[in-house]
């Protein structure tokens, strides 16, 4: 028994009856039974009566009740009360049994027709239950019986969960485990936006936006966020972006049809009409080739196409008028799956964008439209929808991957015959495997290979060693069920006597599986030479292509016998209709593609050739040729990646092509999922992860590729070993003044002009109070001085707390990538790296030689104490991302300074911001167009970085007690440069915000420059 699960089902039950049950009094249980109807009020108060005497024994479990029933609707409270229940029946196994095998649902009837239902842990919620509702029913109206009709095709295809092509036993009881079973919701980090900024009108509020968004949000309560009606949920193969579309279909097409949903929905949901169409489909059937511009037609054609598939021509036709109306005038969640799937050629991708914008102008305001995509297809600015914002998912965390388990093993233990007692050992044993192996932590983030995980464990397979194993344990399920020989029994135990079977059972394996791999290579290069490839759908498969690949080894086989058995026996396949057939997923398609390639002799010159053809579209067929490679000895593997990159960036003999910088990208990769990083002591094992790190490196600093494939490749650069930085000199970087610049003395312009304040929200947007404080633009001289380069870096910051045994205020600042910056930094953080590293700095610099005569200046300071490391003021801080008067070196023009530190517009190139959709920290250095005057990166974008001043009106002066170390500590300090998810009005130079000193979130970093001692 999930005892958990059963708390928080029961707390959410509970909660909105609490009020009038701890009144106890017949007026309020006769209020109670108007508002939620009489046989939801009598469960509710008979599931208390039940409670009531365990809850009186705990103190701690009466006042979380009192609690919830002060407010009932408060989340947090909420969640107490789970955890008191959930201890509760903890201590009362058979007791909480006892609850769980209790009836607590109603069903809408009787009295309930026109009053609020409440349903509880058997079933949903009701009126203002936070997860569900059931939708009430309305007077009938034309079109009632279709629409019924409609929404129980809608909920029949968007809860097939497809696990009969992972094993025979579940295909055989397939419709007994359905997608609600076993969903888990997924999470998201939505991006703040504008209009949210605009809200808080002062600073003082400034940092609740982010303290709202340090958490995970879950997609489902994503949806009903104000002002998100029309969002791109953005997510990668095997995300669940998919999956996540069918469950809410689903569960709105079930609370339509008056009938009880499984799947609880955030209420402010269940108003709506659900709408799914699969985005391929509409571009291929609506969409004619060259076409010029879209219209809305093209989707009105498209829901009409989806009618008429769900009710026949006929039926459809006469039904389309009421549907359109439907559509205009109520609230629907229309959903269009799979943006990346539809071709770019013939303009059909560009058309399709154009009409989904003309269509969702007309809706009814409270309508919601979501789109899915993959993250890469959606990075180009010109394959984006106007006025839609994007939410990423998130990997599982680990709380979900419990929750998922344990879903799973639940309904799939009734199938398995195990009883409950078993089910929940087997799921707790993988849960424990999972969490003690940080492979298996890392492939069970993804949803989809978490189910593979699940599906190989239940079915007795050995659990993977990475991704190729995981999916060749997968196919190895699949390929056994050739072998059933005389075993196999159709549906009512009949043996299968049909001599065809008998001879394709008795295939030579190995045989067998060379045609699949033969045919999944074939279609995959075929699809890639095809104009219109969808990158992340798997190919479609013609007949003929399979008939072909088995032809040699099925002779005497009827065809359609092959077909059929490919399919809905052996599940290898999945029918598509007229005729076309494809892989149960993209990722099988591409795995079986690179056996293919890894059966073959020269396979790493195989390998090379593919990608050389086009790097993108056969980079994970690649990836998993080298992890197949790897199966027959990690020596192999490294070879194969030794021929992919056979020489320093210095040593090629020809010139760097795009081609070079995937290749290294990929190949880093490669090294990571064969964890390579983790073998030590082998010579050219390590001589090619450096040569790959520094091929990385200058792709960083080349800024090679995009945006997000140069973020992807500092992540990757960062768990090889960077080497920019000095693990000798607590990573900081390889340069003689270990990364500090220096700044020449003189003036420059702070500030912004009030009469420019008109200029800048026009084109960049915001408010004007947050261009006020920046008023007025003035003049300001300032003394040599030397900034870091990078903003301190979480490798840096840990070398700190390990050397000094600092314990900062939240060790979430040291569970960073390393190369990134450092977050959730307090200013008091900051300031004690600061005093660390310059008594570290004091330490070595009698041994340096100087070279130039600022490093000399540079070295003979710091020994001296003349110059100390510190936080920058705010004022040395735009000097160094503006540039003095004029511009050092030449560098841009700087007679009315500059927007951002390189100019004055702006990219995803130059800085990761808002638009770069990252939503999140990147590797220092990873935006080098985006570098200041004085060669400083950073400055803009990635973190806010703490400054020294205390935040105090403009003009600016140093002598006025802002630069004060010494006070109080409660003054507000200033923050510079903004960060990974703010707009473009935040980054500028100028811009300023004023933080408490003691705040520790996810947006805030810091970097050091040494000045003169200052008292």
């Amino acid at each position: 028994m999930d005892i958990p699960q059963l708390a928080a089902e029961v707390a959410k039950f509970l909660a909105p009856f609490l009020p009038y049950l701890i009144l106890g009094t017949e007026a309020a249980a006769k209020e109670a039974g108007k508002r939620f109807g009489k046989a939801a009020w009598e469960k509710a108060a008979e599931l208390w009566g039940r409670l009531k005497p365990k809850v009186e024994e705990k103190p701690s479990a009466r006042e979380a009740i009192e609690k919830a029933a002060r407010k009932p609707q408060d989340k947090r409270v909420l969640g107490n009360l789970e955890v008191e229940l959930e201890e509760i029946f903890e201590q009362d196994i058979s007791f909480a049994q006892s609850i769980r095998a209790g009836d607590y649902s109603v069903v809408i009837g009787g009295d309930m027709v026109g009053s609020k239902a409440a349903v509880g842990p058997n079933a949903q919620a009701a009126e203002q239950i936070f997860n569900t509702t059931i939708y009430e029913a309305k007077p009938t109206e034309p079109g009632d019986d279709l629409t019924q009709v409609y929404l129980r095709h809608l909920a029949q295809d968007c809860e097939k969960l497809p696990l009969g092509f992972i094993h025979r036993d579940f295909q055989e009881n397939e419709g007994k485990v359905l997608l609600h079973d076993i969903y888990t919701d997924l999470d998201v980090k939505p991006p703040i936006k504008d209009k949210e900024y605009q809200k808080r009108r002062n600073e003082e509020e400034f940092a609740e936006v982010f303290l709202e968004r340090e958490h995970r949000v879950p997609v489902l309560e994503a949806l009903t966020l104000p002002n998100k009606q029309r969002i791109v949920l953005l997510g990668d193969a095997g995300s669940d972006k998919t999956t996540c579309v069918h469950y809410l279909a689903a569960a709105l097409a079930e609370l339509r049809q008056n009938t009880k949903t499984h799947s609880p929905l955030p209420e402010a949901l269940t108003r709506h009409f659900p709408i799914r169409l699969i985005l391929r489909e509409v571009a291929s059937a609506h969409i004619p080739p060259n076409a010029r511009d879209g219209n809305v037609d093209v989707i009105w054609k498209a829901l009409r196409g989806d009618l008429t598939k769900r009710l026949g021509a006929d039926q459809a036709a006469g039904f389309f008028p009421v549907f359109q109306k439907r559509v205009q005038s109520e609230p629907c969640l229309i959903m269009f799956d799979g943006l990346d799937e539809v071709p770019e050629a013939e303009e059909r991708r560009a058309c399709l964008l154009k009409s989904i914008e003309l269509f969702c102008a007309a809706l009814p305001a409270e309508s919601i439209v979501l789109v899915t995509a993959r993250p890469y297809a959606y990075d180009n600015p010109q394959w984006r929808l106007q006025n839609f914002e994007t939410m990423e998912l998130l990997s599982f965390s680990a709380k979900q991957v419990e929750r998922f388990i344990a879903r799973f093993y639940r309904a799939i233990g009734p199938v398995k015959g195990w009883d409950e007692q078993t089910w929940e050992n087997r799921g707790a044993s993988l849960h424990h495997e999972v969490e003690a192996q940080e492979y298996l932590q890392k492939l069970a983030e993804r949803p989809l290979l978490l189910t593979l995980i699940a599906s190989v464990d239940v079915s007795g397979g050995k659990l993977p060693e990475d991704r190729a194993d995981l999916y060749e344990e997968t196919v190895g399920l699949l390929s056994q069920r050739w072998q059933r020989r005389i075993e196999t029994h159709t549906t009512d135990g009949e043996l299968l006597a049909d001599e065809n079977v008998r001879k394709a059972l008795s295939a030579d394996p190995k045989k067998l599986r060379d045609a699949l791999n033969s045919l999944a290579y074939n279609v995959h290069e075929r699809q890639g030479r095809e104009p219109d490839k969808k990158p992340n759908a798997p190919a479609d498969i013609r007949k003929e292509d399979i008939l072909g690949a088995f032809a040699m080894i099925l002779t005497d086989v009827h065809p359609g016998l092959l077909l059929d058995y490919l399919e809905k026996r052996a599940g290898l396949l999945i029918g598509r209709g007229d005729g076309a057939y494809a892989f149960p997923h993209r990722s099988f398609q591409e795995y079986l593609a690179a056996c293919h390639l890894a059966d073959q002799s020269e396979t790493a010159k195989r390998l090379q050739a593919v990608l050389e053809s086009d790097p993108e579209w056969w980079r994970e067929v690649v990836l998993l040729g080298i992890a197949k490679i790897q199966r027959g000895g990690l020596g192999n593997a490294v070879n194969a990646v030794n021929a992919l990159v056979p020489c320093a960036p210095e040593e090629l003999d020809t010139e760097i092509t795009q081609l070079h910088w995937h290749t290294t990208a990929l190949a880093g990769q490669a090294l990571l999922e064969m964890r390579l990083p983790q073998k030590s002591g082998d010579v050219f094992y390590t001589t090619i992860i450096k040569r790959v790190a520094k091929w990385l490196a200058q792709l960083l600093e080349g800024s090679h590729l995009t945006p997000r494939e140069r973020a992807e490749a500092g992540n990757t650069l960062a768990k090889l070993g960077d080497p920019r930085f000095d693990e000798s000199r607590w990573q900081l970087p390889k340069e003689p003044l270990l990364g500090f610049v220096h700044i020449s003395a003189g003036e420059f312009l702070m500030g912004t002009k009030k009469q420019d304040i008109k200029g800048l929200l026009e084109k960049f947007g915001g408010q004007e109070d947050w261009y006020k404080p920046e008023v007025p633009q003035h003049k300001l001289h300032l003394p040599d001085f030397y900034m870091a380069r990078h903003p301190v870096t979480v490798a840096q910051f840990k070398e700190f707390v390990r050397d000094s045994k600092y314990e900062p205020a939240n060790e979430a600042s040291l569970r960073g990538v390393p190369n990134h910056p450092v977050r959730y930094v307090t200013w008091f953080d900051a300031l004690e790296y600061c005093k660390w590293l310059n008594e570290k700095l004091k330490e070595i610099a009698p041994a340096q030689k100087a070279e130039y005569e600022t490093e000399e200046n540079f070295w003979q300071g710091i020994g001296s104490g003349k110059l100390i490391v510190t936080l920058p003021s705010e004022a040395e801080w735009e000097k160094a991302a503006r540039g003095t008067l004029p511009s050092p070196a030449g560098r841009g023009g700087g007679g009315e300074g500059r927007i951002f530190p390189w100019g004055d517009e702006i990219t995803p190139e130059h800085a990761n911001y808002a638009d770069t959709n990252l939503n999140t920290t990147s590797a220092v250095g990873a935006f080098p167009k985006g570098e200041s005057p004085y060669g400083l990166q950073d400055m803009s974008g990635n973190v806010w970085e703490w400054t020294r001043s205390i935040y105090k009106p403009y003009k600016y002066d140093p002598k006025d007690g802002r630069e004060n170390l010494e006070e109080d500590g409660e003054s507000p300090r200033v923050l510079r440069g903004g960060a990974f998810d703010h707009y473009v009005w935040l980054v500028r130079c100028a811009s300023r915000l004023r933080n408490d000193p003691h705040d520790e979130l996810d947006f805030i970093g810091f970097r050091v420059v040494v000045v003169s001692h200052f008292s």
